[in-house]
């Protein structure tokens, strides 16, 4: 049975903000993101496969931020990837088994793909940026409309 407990100087009253949009689905039914899951269970439970369904699940109903679909990158950490009972991740599509199947787990590993995630998103960042100053240098009709930093970039 597990039992709720309150921790001293801990409370759970959820932070109202209207800063952070996170990627939603479109579907009422689909889960909603960001939430922290733990999938406990003996050997055979079906651990790996409710995770599965509901990656599979995000997959089929598709996110979205601002109308438009967020790629999905899945990372899987798990020694039992490659498992002939954990075949059902290989029905991922977002899972890139070359590169983000993670099966011996070590901390440095763990910092290696949070780097590269934080690069990743570095780069989508200034691609937003560069696409941004492109669309207004086709734009303007005199070089002086582009503010300094577009100048820079392009």
């Amino acid at each position: 049975m597990i039992v709720e407990e309150k921790l001293d100087g801990w409370n759970n009253n959820l932070i109202k903000t209207d800063e952070v949009i996170y990627p939603q689905s479109k579907d009422d039914k689909a889960p909603k993101n960001y939430f922290l899951a733990i999938f406990c269970g003996s050997r055979g439970s079906g651990k790996s496969y409710l995770f599965t369904k509901l990656l599979k699940t995000l997959e089929e109903k598709k996110v979205y931020l601002n109308d438009k679909v967020v790629p999905q990158r899945i990372i899987l950490i798990s020694s039992t990837a490659h498992s002939d009972s954990n075949k059902i991740f290989k029905t991922l599509k977002n899972l890139d088994w070359d590169n983000d199947v993670i099966e011996d787990y070590n901390d440095d590993l763990l910092f290696m793909k949070m780097d590269e995630l934080k690069n990743d998103l570095d780069h989508s960042k200034d691609y937003k940026l560069y696409k941004e100053a492109w669309k207004n240098f086709i734009q303007c009709k005199d070089i002086e409309e582009l503010n300094d930093d577009e100048i820079k970039l392009l």
